[in-house]
Formats: C-alpha cells, sequence, structure tokens
C-alpha cells in the first residue's frame, strides 16, 4: 500500500469499461474542435473532458482527449466505441484524419481521501507519486475534478506501492462525486449535458466557436433556463431503481437517474419541494453534488 503521513492509500484500477480510438493527420485536431463541446486547443500537456452532442443538443457520448505529438486518443465508453468509431468516421469526410481502434484500457491512480492530482504539493502525496507522475508523460489529472486523480494511459507498474481496487469500487467512487459518465448512466440521445452537470465537470466551453448542438446548450445556459438537475441519495434497502418516478403530493417532479450500488443520483426539478420527495411511498432525502474543485 502507498500512504502518506495521514495512512492514506493510494488505489490503482484498471478501467475496463473505457477503450480506445485514436486519430492522426493534420486535420485531428480541428476535426474534433468543431464536434466536441470541449475547447482542446488551448489544454496542450493536459488531458480534456468533453462531449459529443446531436444537433438537438441532446449527450451521445462522453470522452477524455488526450493529445500528444502524434496524434490524439479518445478515451470513451468501451460499450460504445463502435457506434463512435463510425460517427467519426461519417463527419470527417475527406478531412485528413485517420481512426484506428487501440487495445487496452485506461487506468485511474486516486485516493478517498487525499488530493493525488497535484504531485508538486507533497504533504498529499508519496515520493513515490511524485517520483511516477515525474517521470511519465502519459499521466495527468483527471479534468473533471481534483478528486478524481490521475489517468494513466499505460499499465502504471505500481509494484507493491498502490492498492488495486476493482472496477466497482471505483465507480461506486466516482459516482459519489456526481461525476456520471458512459452510454448506461446516460443514454444516448435522451439527455441534456447540462441537467448532468457537464459543465460542472469541466466538459463543456461556452467560450469556444461552434459545435454541434452548441446553439440549444449555449442558450440554455446564458438565459438560466435550466429546469432540473442532478441530486444525490444514499441507497436504500430495498435499492431504488433507475428511472424510479419521485413525487410530491402525487405530482411527478423526477426519477432516479443513476442507480448505483451506494449512491443514488436524481434528476429532479429544481423549483420542486425537497423536503416532501416521495419515491413509491419512500421518503427521498436528497442533497445537492459539491461541485468544489
Amino acid at each position: 500500500m502507498l500512504k502518506n503521513e495521514n495512512a492514506k492509500i493510494t488505489y490503482v484500477t484498471e478501467l475496463t469499461d473505457r477503450a480506445f480510438i485514436r486519430l492522426q493527420g493534420s486535420d485531428s485536431a480541428t476535426f474534433l474542435q468543431n464536434l466536441l463541446t470541449q475547447d482542446i486547443q488551448r489544454q496542450p500537456n493536459t488531458i480534456a473532458a468533453a462531449a459529443l452532442l446531436t444537433p438537438q443538443g441532446k449527450l451521445l457520448d462522453d470522452f477524455l482527449v488526450w493529445q500528444d505529438d502524434d496524434g490524439i486518443t479518445l478515451d470513451c465508453d468501451g460499450a460504445r466505441v463502435d457506434d463512435i468509431f463510425r460517427k467519426l468516421s461519417m463527419y470527417k469526410l475527406r478531412s485528413d484524419v485517420t481512426l484506428d481502434r487501440q487495445t487496452g484500457h485506461p487506468w485511474a491512480i486516486w485516493s478517498y481521501d487525499a488530493d493525488v492530482s497535484d504531485v508538486s504539493d507533497v504533504s498529499d502525496v508519496s515520493d513515490e507519486m511524485t517520483a511516477f507522475k515525474a517521470n511519465n508523460t502519459s499521466v495527468y489529472s483527471d479534468p473533471r475534478s481534483e478528486r478524481l486523480g490521475l489517468r494513466a494511459y499505460f499499465h502504471p507498474n505500481s509494484n507493491d506501492a498502490w492498492e488495486v481496487a476493482p472496477l466497482k469500487q471505483w465507480n461506486n467512487f466516482r459516482l459519489s462525486l456526481v461525476i456520471p459518465q458512459g452510454a448506461i448512466e446516460m443514454p444516448p440521445g435522451e439527455i441534456f449535458p447540462l441537467e448532468f452537470g457537464l459543465q460542472n465537470a469541466n466538459m463543456i466551453s461556452f467560450q469556444k466557436g461552434c459545435y454541434i448542438g452548441q446553439e440549444v446548450t449555449s442558450r440554455s445556459y446564458r438565459r438560466g433556463t435550466l429546469k432540473k438537475g442532478l441530486f444525490t441519495a444514499m441507497q436504500a434497502e430495498p435499492a431504488f431503481l433507475a428511472n424510479d418516478e419521485i413525487t410530491v403530493d402525487g405530482k411527478t417532479v423526477g426519477k432516479i437517474a443513476i442507480a448505483g450500488e451506494e449512491t443514488a443520483i436524481a434528476l429532479i426539478r429544481l423549483d420542486a419541494d425537497m423536503t416532501m420527495l416521495d419515491v413509491s411511498g419512500r421518503r427521498f432525502d436528497v442533497a445537492q453534488p459539491d461541485i468544489s474543485k
């Protein structure tokens, strides 16, 4: 185990539910810049979180975008990789862009208690972590939240320094931070990105130029017309299930959007009485997610 003086454990998890698509060619960055919600051209030597929307402004897919000297790697939902590949192939037309599916999975290096994203602060992370980050150019802070730690695009070769955590444990931790990802948690073509807090996870730029679905997204953001948002609750027994209706005095005000093992995430009207929420006759207490970085 890797612990600092406060006995905080650092975990490493292979994210087997994620996959890679590699883009190469002189037009790769411009191609993605015109498609995705984040300004990837202003984030050198890092990774960017971004999304691909429908023309109606609904979410299709979420990505982490990693650029190096030879091309761009998209870290995407493994179950959606074939659909994403076809969609990108359709959009690229005559652009100088080549697409390739790559094997392997990203890795997360994280901790429940310590912020491992900023290795310059050796009071929060170990000397081993500092050396690891300094010696590996394919390791970056997860841009969605500093609490998510580091993202590695290769096996981190941690030896005995870190405790290996299963994917389920990582996903439970991620959902506790109210950071949804993938098609199971965010059904393609069904949700609006602002309702699911993608703007709070650094996945949307409101300063960059046009991208698919920008008009709807920008208008909703600038006019302050958002009507629904995500809230968290501890799972219960029996467990809340995805799509369970949430009511106030018999009137539907939302639903269980994501039924995690430990955390239930609800999509609720912002004007609802949060003290009177009910799910199938059970009182439903929620909290707003802490989006502080």
